[in-house]
């Protein structure tokens, strides 16, 4: 139940500082434009398992603008595979899966030129805007799914070179904008639950 506390409460804060609300009023972000929700009739929706991110690939696409909350960060630029933790609950706030786990996706995101200074939760949930899971586009048997960055502590976080071929989404840190889509990589990431 702490779990789903934190990560409502998380979900909140990141709604909250996406409508401008809940900030600090410390002064402006960099404007490099919001990120572009995908239009729901491209974001596969009909069965619950649609709202797990290797089955949302539809929701995105090259040109779409993706940095917006994780803007303006500092540091030494170089590429980064993440691993991206995903939850979902149901209509009940119970999870989709079982004993409260989350489903990790590694290398599935790259992001090009990032500065070593970067959120990587606010990527997280930069990414959540684009992949339709923070919009209308979830199956309606699903409440509510967020993204996290599982972190340099968790296994398959790597520094390297991005490469279409092996990470389905790529995004450059410096345009904000999502570099390329690649279904065909989709077996290069190593899914589990944890």
């Amino acid at each position: 139940m702490k779990s789903l506390l934190a990560t409502f409460a998380l979900s909140i804060s990141f709604l909250l500082a996406a409508c401008g609300g809940g900030g600090d009023g410390g002064g402006p972000t960099p404007d490099i434009g919001r990120p572009t929700s995908p239009a729901s009739s491209t974001c596969p929706h009909s069965q619950t398992a649609d709202v797990w991110l290797d089955n949302r690939l539809a929701c995105a696409s090259a040109g779409q603008k993706v940095i917006d909350m994780a803007a303006g960060a500092t540091g030494t630029p170089g590429d980064v595979a993440y691993v991206i933790r995903q939850v979902a609950y149901d209509r009940s706030m119970n999870d989709l899966l079982p004993d409260a786990k989350a489903r990790h996706f590694q290398h599935f995101l790259c992001v090009r030129n990032v500065p070593s200074g970067v959120d990587r939760q606010l990527l997280a949930a930069d990414l959540e805007a684009v992949m339709g899971l923070a919009s209308g586009s979830l199956p309606r048997d699903v409440a509510l799914s967020t993204l996290a960055n599982a972190g340099t502590n968790r296994a398959g976080y790597a520094v390297q070179a991005c490469d279409p071929q092996k990470h389905p989404v790529i995004v450059d840190y410096a345009t904000g904008l999502v570099q390329s889509v690649n279904p065909q990589a989709l077996p290069s990431v190593v899914t589990y639950d944890a």
